[in-house]
């Protein structure tokens, strides 16, 4: 697993690894694929379990290397403000990632 090497002093620096957490997660990503066709929505309580799962593992690593969190990390308002952004960014990527998979299916 990619540790923190760097000292953390703001929720921003996290944002990245969390995303990429995401990304690599195929369990997370069929389950939202599955329940857009299921429910016609998009439907983001997978990612949300997933986001405070990551979420919850980074602070606990900062606390234990650091001592302390940053005060961005402690607030909820920023900590909904990040799981917001990321959720954008991994709608962007399913978003894209389908479109390439429908423009290989064309190709066929």
């Amino acid at each position: 697993k990619n540790k923190i090497d760097e000292k953390i002093i703001s929720i921003n620096q996290i944002e990245d690894r969390i995303f990429d957490v995401l990304v690599k997660d195929k369990v997370l990503e069929n389950e939202i694929i599955k329940a857009r066709e299921n429910l016609g929505n998009n439907t983001l309580a997978s990612f949300n379990s997933v986001f405070q799962r990551e979420y919850a593992k980074i602070m606990r690593e900062v606390a234990d290397k650091q001592g302390n969190l940053p005060d961005d990390m402690k607030s909820i308002d920023k900590v909904k403000e990040l799981s917001l952004r990321t959720q954008n960014r991994y709608r962007q990527y399913l978003y894209n990632s389908l479109e390439n998979n429908i423009e290989d299916d064309k190709e066929i």
